[in-house]
């Protein structure tokens, strides 16, 4: 099967697709809503540390366990296709640390990280099309990977403005500011550090403490269809 393809650097490539970035940030608008490959630059980012990289608010928003996966550049790989990503949107001014201002913020959603990269890839510029092999040793497996917020980092972020909007109760009425932050606060009082963005029932498994969705297996069917 032929699939879309983007070109992202690292760190943000692997980001993306462990469901921890939601927003691509491009000079160009895109009405192309649907999934598409990621793939992996063969330069990453320079990082001579994180602050030349990170905003203090996106940095804060990570989890102790993605911060040292960063630092340490584990399972970081380059020039190869890593997973997925559903463009759902193409907005300016998107409210998520990770959007930039000036430019058009991508909104994505459903990320598939793949347990074994497709290595050797070449990247181009815009999209781009691959037909992923159907060979045996290099098909990839797929694993979904629910999104997380980072309670602290939300907190940290918003400061004194209006968190209504982020939470929803049970009959799916928008709740207001101070009962978005009792809720945090709640939350917190667990000792939980970030919470799925998602309902519980679809990620059952779910690491309130730091690591956040263990990832589901998923078929190549189940992918596919995704695709559709």
């Amino acid at each position: 099967m032929i699939h879309k393809v983007i070109t992202v650097k690292q760190p943000w490539a692997r980001l993306i697709a462990q469901g921890v970035k939601n927003i691509e940030n491009r000079t160009w608008k895109t009405n192309y809503r649907g999934r598409v490959l990621i793939h992996a630059s063969s330069i990453p980012v320079k990082m001579i540390n994180p602050n030349n990289v990170f905003t203090k608010e996106q940095w804060n928003s990570l989890s102790d366990g993605i911060q040292k996966e960063i630092i340490c550049g584990k399972d970081y790989v380059n020039s190869a296709i890593i997973g997925s990503i559903e463009i759902v949107d193409c907005v300016q001014n998107h409210p998520s640390v990770w959007a930039e201002k000036g430019v058009y913020n991508w909104v994505l959603a459903n990320p598939i990280l793949f347990d074994k990269p497709i290595e050797g890839v070449k990247g181009k510029l815009s999209f781009w099309e691959y037909e992923l092999p159907e060979e045996p040793k290099h098909a990839p497996t797929y694993t979904r990977r629910h999104m997380a917020m980072n309670l602290a980092g939300l907190l940290r972020n918003y400061g004194r403005k209006s968190l209504k909007g982020f939470f929803f109760d049970e009959k799916g009425r928008e709740i207001s500011d101070a009962e978005c932050r009792k809720y945090i606060a709640e939350c917190q009082a667990k000792g939980w550090k970030v919470i799925p963005m998602c309902s519980e029932s679809e990620c059952p498994n779910f690491d309130y403490f730091g690591k956040g969705c263990p990832g589901h297996r998923i078929t190549k069917e189940e992918y596919e269809r995704g695709l559709e």
